[in-house]
């Protein structure tokens, strides 16, 4: 199935369509995600890892940081997932990221579009496939 808001290069995707999310949805979405990195990271290793994510349109992508030991008080960011909603249908496509191919995604496989972020956020924690966190 073919994304409107999503533009694709040799079968991954590269950037989306910059329509913002609904406002109750956007709502919605940072009390969840906010909820799950705080519940993610335990508060004794924030001063060395933190879970956090960015709202950009349609998009919402999960992002690891971690300090570096190279040059104290720098943050190395890694994209974890992102999660597309299409207005059309209200629901929530799950990505990975492309690691060969900067700034690239790919369709999370095993995961179809669905109405409620939190089925997502359980792939994400459980990743059978090993592309989110390794």
């Amino acid at each position: 199935m073919v994304n409107q808001n999503e533009i694709t290069l040799a079968g991954f995707v590269v950037c989306s369509v910059k329509m913002p999310l609904p406002l109750l949805t956007r709502h919605f979405v940072e009390k969840k995600l906010s909820a799950y990195c705080q519940q993610k990271v335990p508060a004794h290793i924030l001063h060395q890892v933190r879970l956090t994510f960015v709202v950009d349109g349609s998009t919402v992508t999960l992002i690891e940081a971690r300090h570096t030991h190279a040059q104290p008080g720098t943050w190395v960011q890694r994209p974890i997932a992102r999660f597309l909603f299409t207005a059309e249908t209200a629901c929530w496509t799950l990505y990975s990221p492309h690691f060969r191919a900067k700034d690239a995604w790919r369709i999370y496989p095993d995961a179809k579009p669905v109405k409620a972020i939190d089925t997502l956020l359980k792939v994400v924690d459980e990743d059978p496939h090993g592309l989110f966190w390794g």
